[in-house]
C-alpha cells in the first residue's frame, strides 16, 4: 500500500485571499502606520513618512532574498549591524551564580567518605579481627541449619540481632577507626584541596 508524501510543506497556508496570515499583518501594519502618520502629521512631513512604511511592509508582505522570505534577510542584516564583527576566542568558565554554591558541602563529602570506608573496613579481614577482639562480637558467624532452627523455634528475630551487630561495629568503627585515622587523612588528602581549587 502506497502513503502520499507531504509536500510543500514549508509554504505558508493562504488564509485572506493570495495572502499568508504573516502576510497580511505586514500590510495591515503597513497600511495602519500610514493612516496613522496621514491623519496625524501634515501632509509634507507624512508622505516621507509613508513611503518608508509601505516600502517595508511591502518588501515583508511579496519580497524573497534567496527564496527565503526577506523577514529572515532583515533580521540577519540588524544582527550583523548591532553585534560585535570581531571574535576573539576566551574560554569559558562556568558561570556560578549563587556564592554558596561555590563552596563544598564538606559535611555531606566527609559523610560519603565515612561510608565508603565503611563499606571498605567490613570487607577487610583485619579490622573485623580486631572488632572481634575487642568487642567479643563475630560479624563473619554464620548460622547452622540446627541454630537457624532453634532460632525459629525460639521466635528469634536474626536480622535484628545483625542489625543490633551492624550498629555496634558502626559504633566501634566510628570511634577506633574513622575518628582516630582516617577522617585526617580523607580530610586532608581530598577535601582540603578541593577547597584550595575553589578559591
Amino acid at each position: 500500500m502506497q502513503y502520499p508524501v507531504p509536500q510543500f510543506i514549508d509554504v505558508e497556508d493562504k488564509i485572506f485571499g493570495p495572502f499568508s496570515f504573516k502576510q497580511f499583518l505586514y500590510l495591515l501594519g503597513g497600511g495602519g502606520g500610514a493612516f496613522v502618520i496621514w491623519k496625524l502629521l501634515p501632509w509634507y512631513l507624512a508622505i516621507p513618512l509613508i513611503i518608508p512604511v509601505v516600502s517595508l511592509a511591502g518588501a515583508l508582505t511579496f519580497m524573497k532574498v534567496n527564496n527565503r522570505p526577506f523577514a529572515f534577510a532583515l533580521q540577519a542584516w540588524i544582527g550583523y549591524i548591532f553585534t560585535n564583527k570581531l571574535y576573539l576566542w576566551q574560554q569559558r568558565k562556568p558561570e556560578i551564580k549563587k556564592q554558596e554554591e561555590k563552596k563544598l558541602h564538606v559535611n555531606e563529602i566527609m559523610e560519603i567518605a565515612r561510608h565508603d570506608c565503611l563499606v571498605w573496613a567490613i570487607g577487610n579481614q583485619e579490622i573485623l579481627d580486631k572488632f572481634k577482639a575487642d568487642t567479643k562480637i563475630d560479624l563473619l558467624k554464620t548460622r547452622s541449619p540446627i541454630e537457624a532452627m532453634v532460632d525459629k523455634a525460639c521466635e528469634f528475630d536474626y536480622e535484628e540481632a545483625m542489625k543490633d551487630k551492624m550498629a555496634k561495629f558502626v559504633a566501634w568503627f566510628d570511634e577506633n577507626i574513622w575518628e582516630n585515622q582516617m577522617e585526617d587523612i580523607v580530610y586532608d588528602t581530598t577535601i582540603e584541596p578541593l577547597l584550595n581549587k575553589q578559591t
